[in-house]
């Protein structure tokens, strides 16, 4: 049970972090409207778990505790790497026919592509209701 309260920490602190990024890029202009922003770690969507080695060069994470194993594992274990992509919605519509989605078990990122459309759809609603988005 204490693994899966941390796995589900995990991830939120990680969602929690695309949202800040997204909100600090629109609010600096640095994204607009027709910008959708989400995470991506290795593991998930086709990106091999082996493209941890290149993050951690590039990032050197080792410096605040966090090291990889041989097999691409962090270490604490519930750590969380990736990157936060900021592209126009439509290069989020993907579908599942790449040979790598052959291989997986619950195709979980239609569900994160299809709340982009529901975040878009809510955004819009908001500036036709108020003035804002």
């Amino acid at each position: 049970m204490l693994d899966t309260a941390a796995s589900l920490g995990a991830d939120l602190a990680a969602a929690e972090i695309e949202r800040y990024c997204e909100a600090q890029w629109r609010s600096a202009r640095v994204i607009d409207d027709t910008t959708t922003v989400m995470r991506f770690s290795p593991g998930y969507c086709g990106w091999h778990v082996s493209g941890q080695k290149r993050l951690f060069a590039r990032l050197q994470p080792e410096s605040i505790g966090i090291t990889l194993n041989d097999s691409c594992l962090m270490q604490p274990l519930k750590s969380v790497s990736g990157v936060i992509v900021a592209a126009p919605r439509d290069a989020f519509d993907i579908h599942d026919t790449y040979p790598f989605c052959a291989d997986c078990v619950d195709h979980s990122c239609r569900d994160r592509f299809a709340a982009i459309v529901g975040r878009e759809a809510i955004r819009a609603k908001e500036e036709t209701d108020y003035g804002t988005a």
